[in-house]
């Protein structure tokens, strides 16, 4: 099985760079932070300077992992702080069914992001609740996927 994982934020430190990781039969088309920051989005204290960065991450991260969504069969997308809806935007834009979509989230601006998933028609996706920054939570579907091929939010 192939899938992606999106993030602005890094959660496998151990991974500076993106692409394909593979272990066996289990590849993950990773996309996260290429700089290692557990927390990408420096502004702090200006929501509008905050929401600016956040979605120039994502934005300029988009293309390369859309390159490859024909490939997987299962995405799973960070959705954390101000801005960060911007990730659920584009998903809708790509073209991204609800059944392949895994989304996780932080309670940071909670409501804007159920409007983004509203608005863009993703009710019937998968949401799951995650920690500020998302890094332990997408580590751990990071690390059981690779190892048995199963990311438990999709099994039936």
């Amino acid at each position: 099985m192939k899938i992606g994982m999106f993030s602005y934020n890094a959660f496998i430190s151990s991974e500076r760079s993106n692409g394909w990781k593979t272990i066996g039969d289990n590849s993950i088309f990773l996309m996260q932070d290429p700089k290692g920051r557990p927390f990408a989005t420096t502004q702090r204290g200006q929501a509008s300077a905050m929401i600016e960065e956040t979605r120039n991450i994502i934005d300029n991260a988009w293309d390369a992992f859309a390159a490859e969504m024909p490939d997987l069969e299962k995405i799973i997308i960070y959705v954390g702080s101000l801005g960060a809806e911007r990730a659920i935007e584009l998903a809708k834009e790509t073209g991204i069914s609800s059944e392949k979509l895994l989304f996780v989230f932080c309670d940071c601006e909670l409501e804007t992001k159920m409007n983004s998933i509203k608005e863009c028609g993703y009710e019937d996706a998968k949401i799951i609740d995650c920690e500020c920054g998302g890094n332990n939570t997408m580590c751990s579907i990071f690390k059981r996927f690779l190892e048995t091929g199963i990311v438990k939010q999709f099994a039936a």
